[in-house]
């Protein structure tokens, strides 16, 4: 038997260190999908539990607005429910404006705050115009209070008037009463609008 210099303990026979080598490796196979298992689980529970959490946030802006609508048999509205953990809801529309129908969103959730949405261009933003459009659209945010313009990532002109309001503090009404202000207010403006976004081309 061949011992180690400077140690006490036999060498390990080749063939023992072989099996030895192998049966340490199927045990790290062994733990690594174990522990793929385990990290599997946990995020398959994460899951469920956001799902959960989301399904238990309701908001009361939405039920209200949802029971204004019923009352006036108002039918101008497609109802998504996100499914978030702000309880988020979308009420999908449009207006007609000079003849082009415009996106409508209003959007309610759990939060102070319900956002009123309007498409007017959308990807109407190039290099040509970015520059004059920017101009413009300050001029109209500082003219007007009860909503704001301004630009996405795809190029698209977007108007939001929001809404600071609790859940019990929510008046329904007040959505109708702002797509009412913004409908006169592109009735009036969205010529000029369409003429700074079409000025270049």
């Amino acid at each position: 038997m061949f011992r180690r210099q400077g140690s006490d303990f036999p060498e390990m026979p080749e063939a023992a260190a072989g099996i030895w080598r192998g049966s340490s490796a199927r045990k790290r196979r062994v733990h690594m999908a174990e522990k793929e298992e385990k990290l599997e689980a946990e995020e398959k529970d994460t899951k469920k539990k956001a799902e959960k959490a989301a399904e238990a946030v309701k908001s009361e802006k939405a039920e209200k607005f949802d029971a204004m609508l019923k009352e006036l048999d108002i039918q101008a509205f497609q109802k998504q429910e996100v499914g978030d953990e702000y309880g988020t809801v979308l009420y999908r529309s449009s207006m007609e404006i000079k003849g082009q129908f415009l996106p409508v969103i209003v959007i309610l959730d759990a939060s102070i705050y319900g956002i009123v949405r309007v498409i007017v261009g959308s990807k109407v933003v190039n290099e040509k115009n970015e520059s004059d459009l920017a101009a413009y659209i300050n001029e109209m945010n500082s003219r007007y209070k009860v909503f704001k313009y301004y630009t996405v990532e795809d190029g698209s002109l977007v108007l939001d008037a929001c809404l600071p309001a609790s859940d019990e503090g929510f008046e329904p009404d007040i959505v109708r009463t702002i797509l009412d202000v913004i409908l006169q207010h592109l009735d009036e403006t969205f010529g000029d609008t369409m003429k700074t976004i079409w000025a270049d081309t």
